[in-house]
């Protein structure tokens, strides 16, 4: 990122899920590519499930691509910190509803959108149960339809709590490293968690009969 290029205040004030005082630069840059490639990939206009929409930040990126959305959360407190974002930006005529669940069980019919968003590594938390959720995501797709997701990768999110891995044992660092399965606190977060390397990543989603369009960090 060039000087000129740093975010201002108020862009870093787009990004919904993250607290105000941990905002940063890497956020920004982070938030750009999850945007850049709902744009790319995304088709205007088509119907999209997004699950894990946290406050929302992309549903509105998604309602100013036309897309006609259904939100998808695992908590009530989301949903509706969901919903009341979109009432006050005023997209909320854009989401067709607001749906408790986990994308393990998604309780719509096969093949009904032409885009899946998976945001906020929910393969990641999934663990054991991420083909599942993968199977799941396809079910629901239609044919040649779109899926975008991230996940925790394991040399990015190792460096991001580096402090926290060093202060862990060497022998469970070295556990982290060859499985790629880390415990909650030894990142100091609250959920246990699967750290994909790039190879295994890509490798699991053409098993799952995916073609990969686009792979970025």
């Amino acid at each position: 990122m060039n000087p000129s290029e740093t975010p201002t205040q108020s862009e870093l004030d787009c990004l919904g899920d993250v607290p105000r005082s941990t905002r940063s630069a890497s956020d920004w840059v982070s938030f750009q590519l999850h945007r850049e490639a709902l744009e790319r990939f995304v088709p205007r206009g088509s119907r999209v499930l997004e699950g894990n929409a946290g406050s929302g930040r992309y549903t509105e990126i998604l309602h100013q691509l036309g897309c006609k959305v259904n939100v998808l959360g695992e908590s009530l407190e989301e949903l509706e910190s969901s919903r009341a974002r979109a009432r006050e930006l005023g997209y909320d005529g854009n989401v067709e509803g607001w749906a408790r669940g986990e994308l393990t069980a998604i309780g719509m019919p096969d093949a009904s959108f032409d885009a899946v968003v998976a945001y906020g590594a929910p393969l990641s938390y999934a663990l054991e149960r991420r083909d599942r959720a993968l199977a799941e995501c396809i079910r629901v797709l239609r044919p040649r339809g779109i899926l975008a997701l991230d996940v925790l990768s394991l040399w990015g999110t190792m460096h991001r709590h580096l402090p926290a891995i060093l202060s862990q044992d060497l022998v469970q660092n070295r556990a982290v490293i060859r499985s790629g399965n880390a415990a909650a606190p030894v990142l100091g977060v609250g959920r246990h968690c699967h750290l994909f390397r790039a190879a295994e990543l890509e490798a699991f989603l053409r098993r799952g009969g995916l073609e990969l369009l686009s792979l970025s960090a």
